[in-house]
């Protein structure tokens, strides 16, 4: 019995020492908070919460999207994702074509590899390894759970400029699309790659695509047809 409670008093100051629960080690009592409603809802370990505490303690009013990367990619989850010898060519690879947010140092641990892969879904990059494509897949199902978190987290703590900055990482990841990209690159298999190109060379936004006839958006992306 005195094993069984010193067990649930360590889970409770652990919880407590993390803000994810109230607890009284004198009385017993243990109340829930906003933050630890959250964890519970989208399934974020308290190794995670702790991470996430000691970011917003530092840096809450300047968070950027390398931050929120290098936030989710530490994220306790990931704590199994393995470093295989025979990925680190393709991996490089990648972090040199498909990576735009400048985080990763190298490839040898698995807080870069989560950096890597996680960017490479959002570039649509196709991976060869089959070991690489599980790890992503298994990453992508849980970043997206942990982010729609840390996006709740931002919002019960009043922190507008970081919810704007978390939301938006969200959408990229949802739409497998990167925010300086035009947002017709969602239509990958009806336009072509040069199209795209140009309309994002010549900084075409959807807004002033609607104001243009056919043959006017055809002449700009030297492609008659591609304006109907």
């Amino acid at each position: 019995l005195r094993f069984r409670q010193k067990l649930i008093e360590d889970a409770a100051k652990r919880l407590d020492f993390c803000q994810m629960v109230r607890f009284d080690p004198g009385t017993g009592s243990m109340s829930s908070t906003d933050l630890g409603r959250i964890a519970s809802h989208y399934y974020i370990e308290n190794e995670t919460i702790e991470i996430f505490n000691k970011y917003f303690e530092t840096s809450a009013s300047h968070m950027s999207q390398k931050m929120i990367v290098d936030m989710a990619a530490q994220a306790h989850e990931f704590e199994n994702v393995m470093v295989r010898e025979e990925e680190l060519n393709e991996l490089e690879d990648i972090l040199r074509n498909y990576c735009p947010i400048d985080l990763a140092k190298g490839v040898e641990n698995k807080k870069d590899k989560v950096c890597i892969l996680l960017q490479a879904y959002i570039s649509r990059h196709q991976i060869d390894a089959f070991a690489l494509v599980s790890d992503q897949a298994y990453i992508i199902q849980n970043i997206s759970r942990i982010l729609r978190g840390l996006l709740e987290i931002c919002v019960k703590k009043g922190l507008p400029s970081a919810i704007q900055e978390v939301l938006q990482f969200c959408i990229m990841v949802e739409r497998r699309l990167w925010d300086f990209q035009h947002p017709l690159r969602q239509f990958e298999s009806v336009l072509s790659p040069s199209i795209l190109m140009k309309l994002e060379e010549k900084k075409l936004t959807l807004d002033k695509l609607v104001d243009m006839s056919a043959s006017d958006i055809g002449r700009l992306v030297n492609f008659d047809k591609a304006g109907t």
